[in-house]
């Protein structure tokens, strides 16, 4: 229903039983019990399952007692004010605007209304300003500066000194929308931040701007290219040298060798950073990615049971050959450069500075001064040393028994170091740095499978004692209990009393 048709609105509050009554009506609806209500403007069912608040006419509406519908939810605008303007409608007058201010500023005439620049009081700098008023048949002028403030009888030429009033070089700051001509503004014609953005003015002025710096740099470069021509027959003589003019003026081949070792070395540091690591110096490598011409991982022994390869992290850890000679062999697993040379003590080093931290001691870092962290590692591993040969020199020589000991007095074994020896067996390396892969069956039940035979699992025992037999039974207290005293006993001979 349209805003001219809207009767006066008015509020009558609904009484307890009438209320009641409504609902009622509302739940069998829904139900299917009667029949849905019916709009009295179009003669289309209501949907019972609406909600109140939708189906009901709000009373400051009005027109309340026609019956049901659903007109409200209509827009209840006037038509005149349902006309918008949209935002391309708005960046289409805006430009006529424009245009038309333009062709104004050439004739040099000032009408009501434009915005133009004026000197304030006689005073620069030019400020923005409208014209509010012309007098004296367009001599004369008030002006209405953006600060709110006025000037009356403004001469737009004074006899002497500059224009008071000139004509700004932007156009108009704003344009009024005649509402009724063109429809009202809507919410993204008023706000749009490119709303009357000239595409075609400011492409034209990038492409002179283009257009300059390109002729500069035509300009040096012909001049520098001159430069180094003339150094060049300066240096040779005409009768040694085989200096050709073509090659002076053919500049272009030169300039064209130039561009392509350029664009080679673009387009391997394109390439070398698609990696995600490294600059332009690593070229194009990646983690793990092997030599075409070296033979893969997993391809050193295609027997079943050899050792696991990881294809996610392409390691295999373990030793696909083991029956190869050390000497022999060409692939020893992953896990051998951490289990050899260096980095066995690199990492004795590291478990140093950490231990050496926890103690409380000052920080340790190998990496930062890993010469301060070996001579440390050294100088506390001495002292152990030295601690545990007088702990044992000093239990022989309080007991005895160093004749049956090994030599040097029974102390050569806690000389040789308190800390594990160099020949550790290579199952101990791999359990401490690397990852040993063992194959182990077990039943369905849970029992590991050795040679073929499921081992038995012991019964785990508690922190209590336990198989204790007293008094002279043959089983422990609560292994029997008496239903009908409800008591526990003994299950040799069904004794209740325990002691």
């Amino acid at each position: 229903m349209s805003a001219s048709t809207t009767k006066q609105p008015s509020h009558t509050t609904e009484s307890i039983s009438d209320r009641k009554k409504s609902r009622e009506l509302a739940e069998a609806r829904q139900s299917g019990a009667v029949a849905p209500a019916v709009d009295v403007n179009t003669g289309a069912m209501i949907n019972p399952h609406n909600p109140e608040f939708i189906t009901k006419r709000p009373w400051y509406l009005g027109g309340g007692d026609e019956g049901p519908s659903l007109d409200h939810q209509a827009d209840q605008r006037l038509e005149s004010e349902r006309v918008e303007l949209s935002l391309a409608s708005a960046d289409e007058l805006l430009l006529k605007e424009r245009q038309r201010v333009k062709s104004k500023q050439k004739e040099g005439k000032f009408e009501l209304g434009m915005w133009v620049e004026a000197l304030k009081n006689g005073k620069q700098p030019y400020r923005i300003c409208q014209i509010v008023k012309i007098a004296k048949k367009g001599k004369e002028f008030d002006l209405k500066f953006e600060d709110g403030t006025l000037e009356r009888k403004v001469k737009a030429k004074p006899p002497f000194g500059k224009a008071r009033i000139r004509m700004t070089r932007t156009g108009n700051r704003t344009h009024e929308v005649d509402a009724e001509q063109h429809g009202k503004e809507t919410y993204a014609s008023k706000r749009d931040k490119y709303h009357g953005f000239d595409n075609e003015s400011h492409m034209k002025r990038m492409k002179e701007k283009f257009e300059k710096r390109e002729e500069l740099r035509q300009k040096y470069r012909s001049k520098g290219e001159k430069e180094k021509n003339s150094e060049k027959k300066s240096k040779l003589s005409d009768e040694e040298s085989d200096f050709d003019d073509s090659d002076v003026e053919g500049g272009d081949s030169d300039d064209e060798f130039v561009q392509k070792e350029e664009d080679a070395t673009n387009f391997e540091s394109r390439l070398a950073r698609q990696g995600g690591v490294g600059g332009a110096q690593m070229k194009v490598t990646a983690r793990n990615l092997r030599i075409r011409e070296d033979t893969a991982k997993y391809l050193r022994n295609l027997d079943i049971g050899s050792a696991y390869y990881d294809p996610k992290s392409r390691s295999m850890r373990d030793n696909p050959n083991p029956e190869v000679a050390p000497e022999e062999s060409q692939f020893a697993g992953d896990n051998f450069s951490r289990i050899s040379g260096d980095a066995v003590g690199l990492a004795e080093t590291q478990l140093f500075a950490w231990d050496a931290t926890d103690t409380g001691a000052a920080p340790i870092h190998p990496q930062a001064n890993p010469s301060e962290a070996e001579l440390l590692k050294k100088r506390v591993k001495s002292k152990r040393t030295d601690e545990k040969a007088q702990q044992k020199k000093a239990v022989l020589d309080k007991y005895g028994g160093s004749e049956y000991l090994d030599g040097s007095d029974g102390l050569a074994t806690a000389k040789k170091g308190a800390e594990k020896s160099a020949s550790k067996s290579a199952a101990e390396r791999k359990v401490r740095f690397g990852v040993s892969v063992t194959q182990e069956e077990y039943t369905r039940d849970g029992r590991l499978i050795k040679g073929g035979v499921a081992v038995k699992r012991e019964a785990l025992k508690s922190k209590y004692e336990e198989d204790i037999f007293v008094n002279g039974h043959t089983a422990v207290w609560g292994s029997y209990f008496h239903k009908g005293a409800f008591r526990w006993g003994y299950a040799d001979d069904h004794s209740l009393i325990r002691n």
